[in-house]
């Protein structure tokens, strides 16, 4: 009732531009803050947040937008459920990637990879390689995998590292077809480990509080689906590429070895154990995190 009684002297107040009666409410106890709307101001039950915006129990308001002249009072409230659901989906969110951040902390934690121990030929292949940040986003597009490592490091070094063609067989491009092979496979696992971690910064805890004081229902839901993608293809990334390296390395001194190669490197139609679209889905994912997270 005290509400509703406020809100007649409002409109009254708005009708009549008393000065002497806007005084009387603006030293209402019961007024506790004022929120600015279309250039006017406009009285509310509630406490002014640092954006604008007004709470009270049991329900949030919010900015609302006026098409000029002189309206009425406007006041635009989530209720009470839908602040419950926004808490709830936001609670969830929050607590799944920090429960997958404390996995990769651990994948990284067994692994004991300073100084390249596993021989890997970063150099021979591309010297951007020769960086301890790039070494470890490829060391994390494996999972951190120690067989896996390993496998990769006798692949390589089965190739002919070689980036030029001998001048009696050069290619049209002068490029050395294993070279480049090598350099495939070398960014392919790359990509994973480096958008990898950068979809899990765009999820840190500042942008989640951002997120959160969006009150964006929809949006949370699809940052929450993209998420649950994101995790999914990231596991099925790292499986194949480990499956597809252990038949590789098997395959080392046989005939059939640069042709499995390309065909796992999504170099030849049709096989669908390619690390090249699963490596590129984790680039596409970490897109589309970013669109939402700024939407």
């Amino acid at each position: 009732m005290r509400v509703i009684r406020i809100y007649f002297l409002f409109c009254f107040i708005m009708v009549s531009c008393g000065k002497d009666l806007l005084d009387t409410l603006r030293k209402n106890p019961g007024v506790e803050g004022q929120l600015n709307v279309g250039g006017r101001s406009v009285y509310v039950l509630g406490k002014v947040d640092n954006n604008g915006s007004v709470a009270r129990s049991g329900s949030t308001t919010v900015n609302g937008s006026t098409n000029g002249g002189n309206p009425g009072p406007v006041e635009v409230t989530i209720n009470g459920s839908e602040q419950s659901v926004i808490d709830e989906l936001y609670n969830v969110l929050v607590n799944k990637t920090d429960r997958y951040k404390a996995t990769l902390v651990d994948e990284a934690s067994l692994s004991n990879l300073a100084g390249n121990p596993y021989n890997i030929p970063f150099r021979k292949i591309d010297l951007q390689y020769d960086n301890l940040k790039r070494q470890s986003n490829f060391y994390a597009g494996l999972g951190y995998d120690v067989q896996a490592i390993k496998d990769v490091g006798l692949i390589f070094n089965n190739l002919n590292l070689e980036k030029a063609m001998p001048s009696h067989d050069r290619s049209a491009e002068g490029k050395n077809d294993e070279w480049m092979l090598a350099n495939n496979l070398l960014i392919l696992v790359w990509q994973v480990g480096h958008y990898s971690e950068k979809f899990m910064n765009h999820l840190d805890n500042a942008s989640l509080s951002k997120i959160y004081r969006d009150k964006n229902k929809e949006k949370l839901l699809s940052i929450s689906k993209c998420f649950d993608e994101f995790v999914k293809v990231r596991s099925r990334a790292v499986e194949t590429m480990k499956k597809e390296l252990t038949l590789l390395k098997s395959l080392v001194k046989t005939e059939k070895f640069l042709n499995k190669l390309r065909a796992t490197l999504g170099l030849v139609d049709g096989y669908d154990n390619n690390i090249k679209s699963l490596s590129y889905e984790i680039v596409s994912l970490e897109e589309q995190l970013l669109r939402l997270k700024n939407s």
